[in-house]
């Protein structure tokens, strides 16, 4: 019968443990931290600025075609 060796085993079952918990870490980044990046991050650009240019009349059509609604839409 081969002799056990502890330290072998110890180092098999260390890397094990280490490759089960990246491998978890990875999931759970995976399905929840994959889109975070822009709420966490600051903006490129002066955000009170891009609102400023972008502020326009309420109602002002700035398409290149009519927007009709239908005869019977209702918003409760």
């Amino acid at each position: 019968m081969k002799d056990f060796n502890v330290k072998k085993f110890s180092i098999y079952l260390v890397g094990a443990v280490l490759l089960v918990a990246l491998v978890w870490a990875g999931v759970f980044w995976w399905n929840n931290l994959r889109g975070v990046g822009p709420a966490i991050k600051p903006p490129s650009e002066n955000i009170a600025e891009i609102i400023k240019e972008n502020n326009k009349e309420p109602g002002e059509n700035e398409t290149n075609f009519p927007l009709e609604i239908a005869d019977n839409f209702e918003i409760d």
